[in-house]
């Protein structure tokens, strides 16, 4: 959503926080993770977007089964007035990829 950032935290522990149009990429130690989005309004606090930092809730969880030598992919977007966390094919991901810029 323009105007929000998402915090992405791994079992619990902030990860990255990513702004509008952007992507982060890690090395994980197999086993398995349990992903989870919070929303902040940008600095700029113009926020055109349905979700509000009180409605994500326990729906925005991902557990992943992160497996040796294998690359995992997961699109973090908005719904209607929700977050979903959802894994991509690697195909799918590198072209969407295409259209981000790397997190700060």
């Amino acid at each position: 959503g323009q105007g929000l950032e998402i915090e992405v935290l791994m079992d619990g522990v902030s990860v990255v926080r990513l702004p509008t149009g952007t992507f982060y990429a890690t090395l994980l130690e197999p086993g398995l993770k349990r992903l989870q989005v919070k929303v902040h309004k940008a600095p700029k606090g113009i926020v055109l977007s349905g979700v509000e930092p009180e409605q994500v809730k326990d729906y925005n969880l991902l557990n992943l089964e992160v497996k040796q030598d294998v690359k995992h992919f997961v699109q973090v977007e908005e719904g209607l007035g929700y977050i979903l966390l959802t894994p991509r094919e690697e195909a799918e991901a590198l072209k969407a990829l295409g259209e981000l810029v790397k997190a700060p």
